[in-house]
C-alpha cells in the first residue's frame, strides 16, 4: 500500500489497477485515490471500483464507494466522466438520480463518456427505462460506437424478461 503514496503519478495509478484484483480490503485505498489531483489517478482508481464490481465482489461492500463514484460524473476530465460512468453502471441500483445523471452524461462533448453512459444505461436495464427517449436520440450520434452502445441499451431497456408479458 505505500505505492498509493508513491510520488509517481504512473506508480500510483498501476497501484490502483492492481487493486482491483484484491477485493474490498482494497476499496477503502481507492476512494482516497478517486480525490486525487491527478486525472489519471482518478480515473484508474474509479475503473478499478468498477471492475471489482464487474467481477463480483458483493454489491454491500461496494457501497460506501458509490458517492464517490457518482461525483466523478461531473469530473472535469473526460477519461474520469467515464470511467465514472463505467464504474456507476456495474454499481447502482439504477436510482433516479444515477440514471439522470447517466442521461445527462449522453449529452457529452466527448464521445467516450457518452458511450460509457449509454452501456452503463443499458445495464441497468428496465430500471433506466425513463433514459429511453435520450438514448434513442443518441442512436443518432455522429459517433458509431455511440450509436451502437445506444442501440443495444434500448434493446436491453425495453427487453421482455423471459417468461414475461
Amino acid at each position: 500500500m505505500k505505492k498509493f503514496a508513491h510520488p509517481d503519478t504512473t506508480v500510483r495509478r498501476e497501484a490502483a489497477i492492481a487493486v482491483a484484483r484484491v477485493g474490498r480490503s482494497a476499496v477503502d485505498e481507492l476512494l482516497k485515490l478517486v480525490h486525487s489531483p491527478d486525472q489519471r489517478v482518478r480515473s484508474a482508481a474509479l475503473f478499478a471500483i468498477g471492475d471489482l464490481a464487474f467481477f463480483k465482489c458483493p454489491v454491500e461492500k461496494l457501497a460506501p464507494a458509490l458517492t464517490s463514484v457518482r461525483e466523478a460524473l461531473a469530473d472535469k476530465d473526460d477519461l474520469c466522466r467515464m470511467a465514472g460512468a463505467y464504474a456507476v453502471g456495474v454499481l447502482a441500483d439504477g436510482d433516479a438520480q444515477t440514471i439522470k445523471a447517466l442521461v445527462t452524461l449522453l449529452k457529452d462533448k466527448d464521445a467516450g463518456v457518452r458511450f460509457a453512459s449509454a452501456e452503463a444505461l443499458g445495464r441497468l436495464g428496465p430500471k433506466a427505462k425513463d433514459a429511453v427517449p435520450v438514448l434513442q436520440a443518441a442512436q443518432g450520434d455522429p459517433d458509431a460506437d455511440v450509436r451502437q452502445s445506444a442501440d443495444e441499451a434500448v434493446k436491453k431497456i425495453t427487453a421482455t424478461p423471459p417468461g414475461g408479458k
